[in-house]
């Protein structure tokens, strides 16, 4: 019982600050921590726990205003990408970017914390996923 009272608590408390984050474009900044994910190369996935630069779990800001998407590296180094492209599809947000050899696309759920990213280079294809929340005022 506990657990789906902590879910309704999150989707009526939470959500809404995430859906106006999403839907505002001078929003503070949305949080997101990925947690999970695959790389794939040609043909086969493995489960990710890190890459060259990044260790999961991985803390990402998205500063809309500025058009910049950050993470740290797994040495604790700022990795920060310019968002090239902002679309508001319905119930979501998508960011798409070039940054540190890689193309880079991330999707924000506008009614729900989940979030997904997929990031592609010329020797494979990684799947992240993860849940966001607006930053905390």
């Amino acid at each position: 019982m506990r657990p789906v009272i902590l879910i309704l608590i999150y989707a009526f408390i939470l959500t809404p600050n995430l859906a106006a984050a999403v839907n505002n474009n001078d929003a503070p900044v949305i949080q997101c921590t990925l947690t999970g994910g695959e790389k794939c190369l040609e043909g086969k996935c493995t489960p990710i726990g890190s890459m060259k630069k990044i260790k999961l779990p991985l803390k990402v800001g998205i500063e809309r205003a500025a058009g910049v998407i950050a993470a740290t590296d797994v040495d604790g180094w700022p990795m920060v990408s310019r968002i090239a492209s902002i679309t508001h599809e319905p119930g979501q947000l998508v960011l798409q970017g070039v940054g540190f050899g890689i193309g880079w696309t991330m999707t924000v759920e506008a009614t729900g914390p989940r979030a997904t990213a997929t990031l592609s280079a010329a020797d494979g294809v990684s799947v992240l996923f993860g849940t966001c929340q607006a930053e905390p005022e």
